[in-house]
């Protein structure tokens, strides 16, 4: 069968394609719907795709976005949960999906997220979800956009605080008694150091290229990138730091702890399973968690005096060279002297603090 039209007083045939008459009349009307659309100026209409089709394509192209398997997870968990309310609801197709629908999904998050937080980091996938189905011409908007803001007071907030210079202390004295071999107590020291002065995640430090630790001038510089986002790492750390995670043992001489083959969550968990046996030795309060040995890189929080007096020694090279920012380099400078009077309990001059014989010192952690 044929379908035809007429174009500027000219036939135009096109092959339906197919021998039955109601599925020829059925193509008919959309070519119709389609020229009176475009004559009228308005948009086509949304494709018909279910909402587990719309589900499974978000997460091909997840998974085909090289995102780490816990990543994958929380967005998999989003879909599962709005796929079943869509099925409870018996919402069929993507474009069938309001507002008032996703306000009573969301009213139910809280029987799977009990923190506010989390209830938040899921309203922004699902968010993501609708705007993919928007580029993707299913939707022509995306109701999810206009979903409130899931506010936190700060009272509601979780932190995970830093450890304080005599945590830090207890932690590293802890790691000989809580280890028998040499071989994992150096790996320990190693990881814990990676997360302490680069600002390294758990997994980040693991897998850690050892190409990316560069020796400078008076230091070393941790550049990598953030397995979980991608966000880049420049972080300048001691030169006692640098040398001994180059010197930490490890089967593959390309990464700092990872043996490099199969998942490195596997490592992860291994190392979980040691900080679980270390933090207990040492004392630390339940629940601790290895994030809590990370500091912000730009950051005076738990530094003792001779971190304090090691950032400063750097940050007078840097002004020295000439380097740029030098208004922000003379306030941070300002702020560790504060710092440090404050910890010491010393008077004197700020400006025999920044004394450059402390730089590449080794602060006095002990084990």
């Amino acid at each position: 069968m044929w379908l035809e039209r007429w174009h500027n007083g000219e036939s135009i045939r096109k092959s339906a394609k197919t021998r039955s008459w109601e599925q020829a009349q059925r193509l008919a009307r959309a070519e119709e719907e389609r020229y009176e659309q475009a004559v009228l100026g308005e948009k086509p209409k949304p494709t018909a795709v279910t909402v587990e089709e719309a589900a499974n394509s978000f997460m091909d192209a997840k998974t085909g976005e090289g995102l780490d398997s816990d990543t994958l997870q929380k967005h998999r968990r989003m879909t599962t949960l709005f796929l079943g309310y869509c099925h409870r609801k018996n919402l069929l197709f993507i474009r069938d999906v309001t507002l008032p629908h996703l306000t009573a999904h969301r009213a139910e998050w809280e029987q799977n997220f009990k923190s506010k937080l989390s209830r938040r980091n899921n309203q922004g996938r699902l968010k993501e979800f609708f705007r993919y189905c928007r580029k993707s011409g299913w939707i022509n908007n995306s109701p999810a956009e206009d979903l409130g803001k899931i506010r936190i007071r700060k009272n509601e907030q979780v932190r995970t605080d830093p450890f304080s210079p005599e945590e830090m202390q207890r932690t590293l004295s802890a790691i000989e008694p809580a280890f028998e071999t040499d071989y994992t107590r150096r790996r320990m020291r190693a990881l814990i150091l990676a997360q302490r002065y680069a600002g390294l995640s758990i997994e980040d430090a693991i897998i850690l290229p050892r190409a990316g630790i560069v020796e400078e001038k008076i230091n070393y510089r941790v550049i990598t990138d953030r397995k979980k986002t991608g966000a880049h790492i420049d972080n300048v750390i001691p030169s006692w730091v640098g040398r001994e995670l180059l010197a930490a043992p490890n089967a593959n001489p390309n990464y700092l702890l990872w043996s490099g083959e199969g998942d490195s969550s596997s490592s992860v968990k291994h190392f979980q399973k040691l900080f679980k046996k270390l933090f207990t030795v040492a004392g630390v309060p339940n629940g601790q968690r290895s994030a809590s040995l990370r500091s912000e890189p730009d950051s005076t929080i738990s530094l003792t005096p001779m971190e304090i007096a090691t950032e400063m020694a750097r940050l007078v090279l840097e002004m020295r060279d000439g380097s740029r920012n030098e208004k922000r380099r003379k306030q941070r400078l300002e702020m560790l002297a504060e710092q440090f009077l404050r910890i010491t309990g010393q008077d004197g001059e700020r400006n025999s603090l920044a004394n450059p014989r402390h730089a590449g010192s080794e602060p006095s952690y002990t084990m």
